[in-house]
């Protein structure tokens, strides 16, 4: 998934800005230890891959894998670059059941229905894949709200802190296209992974804004044992 920008729109805040504890913040997936999860050989799927840039990098590792995606643009894009993409939401993908080794869920979850969405992950993750995903954090939506570069970034902000009030106390969203991003709790990510079988590997700290979260990183592992793989 990516962020379309908005015609004519301002430069936009750095990654920098979004910590203000005095930190660098590196993407989440540039970085050679969250792609250790997925050894040469491993069939990955890039779940909602924008434009395939991590796609790539699995491929260059030696790695099989597919990118899933919406946005048509980024479609035609990876596709240009001769990137191995299908269309198709997080919540009903053309794969089969335990047919993929591991996840990248990069930044797309706030954009589905989140049961729906981890009960497809669950679904095509073998027992024992490992997932690296993002999320976006209760921070991220509160420096939009404060630092927005226009009076629309801070209403997307304070639209957002909306629906993930409504979804924590009733279960429900804005109405629309209102209710297109919702942030997510470390509280909210632990039911959904006992509800679809996932273990947490790893938490690795991000940046904050305010002392709260801009984004939640996590290492994933699906519960169970391949009984088609060998034994490590």
């Amino acid at each position: 998934m990516t962020h379309q920008a908005d015609a004519g729109a301002e430069k936009e805040l750095s990654w920098a800005s979004y910590a203000l504890d005095g930190r660098e913040h590196d993407h989440y997936f540039r970085s050679e230890r969250y792609f250790a999860s997925f050894p040469p050989g491993a069939f990955v799927a890039d779940v909602g891959c924008g434009e395939g840039w991590a796609l790539q990098a699995l491929l260059d590792r030696g790695c099989r894998g597919v990118g899933t995606e919406v946005d048509d643009r980024c479609l035609e894009e990876a596709r240009i670059a001769a990137r191995p993409v299908v269309k198709a939401g997080a919540e009903a993908m053309p794969l089969d059941t335990n047919s993929v080794d591991g996840i990248i869920f990069a930044g797309v979850l706030p954009f589905t229905d989140e049961d729906a969405a981890f009960a497809e992950l669950a679904r095509i993750l073998r027992p024992g894949g490992k997932v690296e995903a993002y999320y976006l954090g209760i921070g991220f939506a509160v420096r939009d709200m404060v630092l927005g570069v226009n009076l629309r970034k801070r209403y997307y902000g304070l639209r957002s802190l909306i629906n993930t009030v409504l979804m924590q106390t009733v279960r429900r969203r804005l109405p629309g296209r209102y209710g297109d991003t919702v942030y997510i709790s470390h509280r909210r990510l632990g039911r959904l992974y006992a509800r679809y079988g996932f273990v947490l590997r790893r938490h690795t700290p991000s940046p904050t804004f305010f002392g709260m979260p801009v984004f939640i990183y996590h290492s994933l592992e699906r519960k169970g044992v391949d009984r088609t793989a060998p034994a490590r």
